[in-house]
Formats: structure tokens, sequence, C-alpha cells
């Protein structure tokens, strides 16, 4: 089933916008299956309802909630099965491919467990995709990776035979079916702002049993799942500040040197200049970079929980050497402030 879309408009905020249009559509509420991007929106979008007034919330769910069937073997069950596959192999030859050297040989007991684990997260990233290792290593084709994930489609293709021997099926062959159970009462299901809707949602929203709305800003430059289109932006250029610069960087450190450098040239106080970061590793990097140069940085966001070790290490280093650059290392752990 193709989804019908409606397009809210880009000149105001798109959160507002969702709600005034569920609102618009209220007496239909208790039937829809609204989804939206995270749960922060999905909170938000209920209390923006409430500040409506009374009427029946719909349902609001993530794009993750269409994979999970609540029938698939537990997690612990899964690994165990792979444990079990990889210690009854007695010839690796056949599994050269994906492991050289034989798993196992001048080991620990214990060393199938962490690689069981791999295994297990390797298909747990393919279920956003839809697929099992073996539809993986359909699509490698010719590449030079295809031998190596074909030898984990063998190894796979033994989990789930053992797993179906003890009862069970796994969630990554449950979502690769599209087998999931929908929620009685849908009568159906709203896309509020999903611009990155994975294959495998799509799929199942394909066989959806219920309508399928789409809501998004604008028409440009979309498909039909309100996702952008790859055609459409291909050739687009990105549109450089006309004041200011852009620097690429490669890591959090560079990325932190490069800013101290450009604050350094403009000449500002420390109570003049903001920085702003959306990755917790190049913030604490900026604390560290611009504290050990002299600055008075705060860091509003910093919900960092070091552990004892890592204070003691920080005391270590001090007493070793009590410079500033130590003292700032030590002034980022809370509980230094305790003192």
């Amino acid at each position: 089933m193709r989804p019908t879309c409606d397009y809210l408009g880009s000149d105001s905020l798109f959160g507002p916008a969702v709600v005034d249009w569920l609102w618009a559509e209220k007496e239909a509420l208790p039937g829809m299956l609204v989804v939206v991007p995270t749960s922060q929106s999905g909170r938000l979008l209920r209390e923006g309802l409430a500040e409506k007034g009374g009427a029946l919330a719909p349902r609001v769910v993530t794009s993750g909630y269409f994979l999970h069937t609540g029938e698939g073997a537990p997690e612990a069950v899964e690994v165990l099965a792979w444990v079990e596959v990889l210690e009854g192999i007695e010839d690796w030859t056949r599994y050269e491919a994906a492991f050289p050297q034989q798993p196992g040989v001048g080991e620990e007991a214990s060393w199938s467990l962490p690689l069981a684990k791999s295994l297990f997260g390797v298909r747990a990233g393919l279920v956003e995709g839809g697929m099992m290792i073996a539809g993986a290593a359909e699509r490698m084709g010719e590449l030079i990776e295809a031998g190596r994930w074909q030898a984990l489609a063998d190894l796979e293709s033994k989990v789930e035979s053992l797993l179906e021997s003890w009862g069970f099926e796994s969630r990554s062959a449950l979502v690769s079916q599209n087998k999931i159970d929908w929620p009685s009462g849908i009568t159906e299901v709203v896309l509020a702002g999903m611009v990155d809707v994975s294959p495998a949602v799509v799929r199942v929203l394909e066989s959806s049993p219920v309508p399928v709305r789409v809501l998004a800003g604008s028409d440009e430059g979309l498909d039909d799942w309100g996702r952008p289109d790859q055609e459409h932006w291909r050739d687009r250029e990105i549109s450089w500040p006309k004041s200011g610069s852009v620097t690429l960087s490669g890591d959090p450190i560079q990325q932190a040197e490069c800013a101290l450098e450009k604050v350094a040239e403009g000449g500002r106080a420390s109570d003049q200049v903001t920085l702003g970061s959306v990755d917790e590793e190049v913030a604490a990097e900026l604390v560290r970079t611009f504290g050990r140069a002299g600055w008075t940085i705060h860091n509003p966001g910093e919900t960092a929980n070091h552990s004892l070790g890592a204070w003691l290490s920080a005391w270590r280093a001090y007493l070793r050497r009590p410079e500033a650059a130590e003292v700032m290392d030590l002034l980022s752990f809370k509980e230094t402030g305790v003192l």
C-alpha cells in the first residue's frame, strides 16, 4: 500500500504544525498510530495536544516499534545458539574467508562468547534494513567481501536451525518476513516528520492493513515516504556561510585545536564567546583544550560520569606534574568539586 502525503508548509515550525493537523483530525485520533522520530518528539506532541484541550490521544511510537516482533528468541537465547554453533565446528577451512585464523586456537576457554555477541550484533545491525546475513551475502554478489559474507551466512543458517530445534525463531527472521502484530483498533498510520524511515519499516508499512499517511513540511525533493530523494539532492551545492568560515577536521582533538585558534584570532574575552557542539566527546575536548590554554570555560551540558579510577589517575598526574593542564583535567571531575 502506497502512502498519501500531506504537506504542512515550510514557513513555520514543523512540530506545532503537526499538532494543529492532528487536532483538526481529533475525531480520528483514537484510531491513529502516529510515528515520530524520537521519544522526545513524541512527548512534545502529546503535550501539544493536551494544551489544545480534551481529546482521546493517539498512540505515539517511534519507527523501532515496527521492528519489535514480540515473538522472537530472546537475545540471551540467540547468543547461546551462536556459542553452540561456533564451539561445535571442527573444520574451519570452509569458513576461512571470514576467519583466516581458526577461532579459539591459543585463546581462553570462553573465546566463543565474545565472538557470538559480535555476530549477534551484526545481525541486529542488519535488522533495520530488513535483512539477515544471508540477504546481505546475496547483495554482495561478486564484490571482494562476498566470500566473507557467504561464510557468515552459512553459520547463520546453522544458528537458525538450532533455534528452530529449540522452538524459537530469531527476531531477524521474523522481521525479514514482515511478521509483526498490528495493534487492534488502529485505523490509520501517520508518519510525522520521518525523514529517515528504514527499508525494513517501509516494507512493513507497504503491507499495512490500514491506510498510511505521511506528514512533511514540503514536497521538494522527497519520495513517497517523506525521505530525501537522492536523485534530487545529488547535484545540490552546500551553501557555505557568507560570514565566518568552515574548517574541516579529522577528530575531536583537531576540532578543539582549530576552535581555539579561531577564537584566539578573534581577540575576544571568554565571556564574549559561545562554543556549540552536538557531540559530547567534542565538547569534552573543547573544555580540556581551552582550559589548558588558560581560558575560563564552562560546559552547561556536562553529564560525564567519570569512574573513581579515572579521577585517581588524574590526581596521580597532578602530583607528578602540578601544572595548569593537570589542574584543568582534575576540575573536569565532579568529585573534585566536593573537596
